[in-house]
């Protein structure tokens, strides 16, 4: 990226599975990059309008913009975000299948088709992508990104090729581009760059502050993850555990 303003890395037999944004934050905060990944899995998600069973990946993406800190350098929070194309993340989903906690509607189709909010029905039938056709659009532009261009598995390929009853992650590709402002922005180089970044995300957050002062809540991806990161370095990396959580942890490590 620094030697032509742009590269892309594909990735093949990919094994991913957890969240997204670690795979750009640091291209970011580090080194001052505009970066994309995208990344395929196997078929979780029905096609929007009118499908009914699972032909694409939860298929996320994640965006990393850097930030201009105080002293003028490169923030430690870089604009980030990290989402699926379905209506739920399927880690949410599960959870909520552990807890038995319901989804919303919209959210999920059980193994006859139909909509359910039964977070272990949807698990067994099918996801739906946010927004209808525009997630169904966004899966396939993922679909094609991360498979086509890896010549690695598609979706339902993936899942054909899974073993029956394995929940694990499958084999599928990854897209990640790398964008140096240095060379690509016409505005003026990095400098003037983050210089632009700052002139919007600080309008979002004279908003998001006069919306807290009126008892509203308003703020930017990632601000949540930041805030968590720096309590859990004040509080020396203590982390609170569920009970439940820890003895099933438990469970599950004396099983091995």
């Amino acid at each position: 990226a620094r030697a032509n303003g742009i590269a892309a890395l594909l990735v093949t037999r990919a094994h991913h599975f957890a969240a997204l944004w670690p795979d750009v934050e640091p291209l970011a905060a580090e080194h001052g990059l505009v970066a994309m990944a995208f990344l395929n899995s196997k078929a979780f998600v029905a096609h929007a309008p009118g499908g009914r069973k699972p032909v694409y990946g939860t298929n996320p993406m994640a965006f990393a913009c850097p930030r201009r800190s105080p002293d003028g350098g490169l923030s430690e929070r870089p604009f980030v975000f990290d989402q699926a194309s379905a209506t739920m993340a399927r880690g949410d989903m599960m959870i909520a299948a552990r807890d038995g906690h319901a989804i919303p509607a919209g959210c999920a189709l059980d193994e006859h088709g139909e909509p359910t909010t039964d977070a272990a029905a949807g698990l067994r039938g099918a996801q739906l992508p946010f927004a209808g056709h525009k997630g169904t659009a966004i899966a396939l532009m993922v679909e094609i990104l991360a498979a086509s261009l890896t010549g690695d598995a598609f979706a339902h390929e993936a899942l054909a090729s899974a073993a029956p009853g394995d929940k694990g992650p499958t084999q599928h590709g990854e897209v990640i581009l790398a964008i140096d402002p240095e060379r690509c922005s016409a505005g003026g180089g990095r400098a003037a760059f983050l210089s632009r970044v700052e002139d919007l995300l600080g309008f979002v957050e004279a908003e998001a502050t006069e919306a807290e002062e009126a008892g509203h809540s308003m703020r930017l991806p990632s601000q949540r993850r930041f805030a968590a990161r720096q309590r859990t370095a004040e509080e020396e990396g203590v982390v609170e555990v569920p009970e439940a959580l820890l003895q099933e942890c438990s469970a599950l490590a004396a099983s091995d």
